[in-house]
């Protein structure tokens, strides 16, 4: 088992069973075969490249059910983000390729 619990509004947990999040206050949860892709933001990915996001301050974390659902998650930034990352990574059964990552300018908002 892995957790992330940032308040009883927001955590993660992954079983041998599932993934389970709460997000807002709304439960949500799937079974491993069910887990198709798992993913950064594509805009934080390229902030990240571009050296404009420091990669220990990420904490949303897209996944992606078997209907192409995307549900976003917050996880404790740092080491423990990228350990659930890795291992949704592992259970995940993904077969969904990762949205492409536009390197050009950031959006105006981000600026």
């Amino acid at each position: 088992m892995l957790a992330s619990f940032q308040s009883t509004e927001s955590w993660c947990l992954l079983t041998t069973e599932q993934l389970l999040w709460c997000q807002d206050g709304c439960v949500g949860a799937l079974a491993w075969p069910d887990v198709q892709g798992v993913e950064q933001p594509p805009a934080i990915t390229a902030g990240i490249i571009r050296g404009e996001v420091d990669k220990r301050t990420v904490e949303n974390l897209e996944v992606f059910d078997s209907e192409d659902r995307k549900y976003t998650l917050r996880i404790e930034p740092g080491s423990a983000y990228y350990l659930i990352w890795s291992a949704l990574v592992a259970l995940g059964n993904l077969t969904r390729p990762p949205d492409p990552i536009d390197l050009g300018a950031p959006p105006a908002a981000a600026r």
